[in-house]
């Protein structure tokens, strides 16, 4: 399966747009949470990026997100489901996803839904803490889901 357009807008308005570089908890990232790797860090020191260069970077990026999601997952999909696992994917990490298609793969769309429902917190300060962006995030994927 494709992501889809309005997959892509999804993960877009759940990342939001950040024209110039800021830092983020793996480094520094641009656009719609693109991470930038050491090669591109000259590229765009000091620099902006526009929204149409920034949803590329985005589909890139998405990509590799959507061929795990293709090659994890084992149980049909619609194209809700398939959009939401990849923004859950692209946000959570390619770990939360194998932890999750050990439920989805055994025919549980359900219990799938509500592990993804668990990836809400972040680490403030050492601490596990409710972040209450992503916990508007998984309801949104766990909503193709129900």
């Amino acid at each position: 399966m494709k992501l889809s357009d309005e997959g892509l807008n999804q993960i877009a308005h759940n990342e939001g747009f950040a024209p110039k570089m800021y830092p983020d908890h793996k480094g520094y990232s641009i656009g719609y949470g693109h991470l930038l790797s050491a090669e591109e860090m000259p590229q765009y020191t000091g620099k902006t990026i526009t929204q149409d260069d920034a949803k590329l970077l985005l589909r890139q990026d998405a990509g590799k997100a959507e061929i795990y999601v293709n090659d994890t997952i084992k149980v049909p999909l619609t194209q809700a489901q398939f959009d939401a696992l990849v923004d859950f994917t692209y946000n959570a990490g390619v770990g939360s996803l194998a932890n999750i298609a050990q439920t989805l793969n055994k025919g549980d769309y359900k219990g799938a839904a509500a592990r993804m429902r668990l990836y809400d917190k972040v680490r403030v300060n050492g601490q596990l803490v409710v972040n209450d962006g992503l916990t508007a995030r998984r309801k949104q994927e766990v909503q193709a889901f129900a």
